[in-house]
């Protein structure tokens, strides 16, 4: 739920309006989830580009329904409203939307703090600890030919928090406990939302060489063995223009399009092993 007096960092919704120049903007100090009030919001109109901000969800989620731990104070949880035009192929690819949303938030991300990320196929953001940052969730309704809205949702770890469950404590890390120290959450608002603004009437066309170059140069998992839904699939060897994960078994190589991957081994330079696609 959003209330007129509402605050996220100090300041209300028109406050962050006007200052990130977004075409609508609604804070919640709680709320289920930002998904499902910008879902909401789409199907009453809400034009691309708007976005919901909520200090804390009661029921936050990832990718396949998982839970998705949402204390206050700590992360920044966040919802935009993007309507992608029908592309010349007839269906819009999520997939490509949330391969271009994790490189905006990484890019975000070093812009604002200056913290080394990594992506992790499909929708996770990594330090170079390994430990997952972000993870990113797209929801579309669809009509017959493309999305009539998609919403895209992103909870980003930035401050370390107290008590985080058990579960977590191995894997779920944080900007500040990159950096060794605080950080601001309002500083990653401009960077994020000036690409967001960007995609969120963006088509869906395959990725350009600079995206992917960019991308590649960010990859978590190219050049390291991997399962598939705990399946051994062979070495991955980066992703192609479509958005799917490259993989070499032997004189075999073959295209992921979906599915849980998990890195089996470590690499030079990289001493971790990124255990699961949802972490946190």
């Amino acid at each position: 739920m959003t209330h007129s007096d509402a605050r996220w960092e100090g300041r209300t919704a028109e406050e962050w309006r006007a200052q990130l120049a977004a075409p609508a903007v609604r804070v919640a100090s709680a709320t289920t989830s930002t998904n499902d009030v910008a879902r909401d919001w789409a199907e009453a109109g809400a034009p691309a580009g708007a976005l919901v901000i909520a200090d804390t969800q009661s029921a936050g989620r990832g990718r396949s329904g998982r839970h998705w731990w949402s204390p206050p104070g700590v992360s920044l949880h966040a919802s935009w409203v993007v309507r992608p035009p029908v592309p010349a192929r007839g269906s819009a690819d999520l997939g490509l939307l949330a391969l271009r949303v994790g490189l905006a938030l990484a890019e975000a991300l070093e812009e604002a703090y200056g913290v080394a990320t990594l992506l992790k196929w499909p929708n996770d953001i990594l330090g170079n600890s390994g430990r997952k940052l972000a993870g990113i969730l797209c929801e579309s309704a669809l009509t017959r030919t493309a999305p009539a809205h998609v919403v895209v949702g992103v909870g980003l770890n930035l401050r370390r928090p107290a008590g985080p469950p058990p579960g977590l404590r191995g894997t779920a890390g944080s900007v500040a406990g990159e950096l060794g120290r605080d950080v601001e959450r309002s500083r990653i608002l401009g960077p994020l939302c000036a690409r967001m603004l960007v995609l969120a009437a963006a088509p869906t066309d395959p990725l350009r060489a600079g995206e992917l170059a960019r991308w590649r140069a960010r990859d978590a998992l190219a050049g390291r063995r991997v399962e598939v839904d705990g399946r051994d699939a062979g070495r991955a060897l980066g992703i192609d223009a479509t958005g799917a994960l490259l993989v070499e078994d032997g004189a075999r190589a073959s295209r992921v399009y979906s599915g849980t991957v998990r890195a089996c081994e470590a690499m030079a330079g990289r001493p971790w092993d990124a255990t699961g696609e949802e972490t946190r």
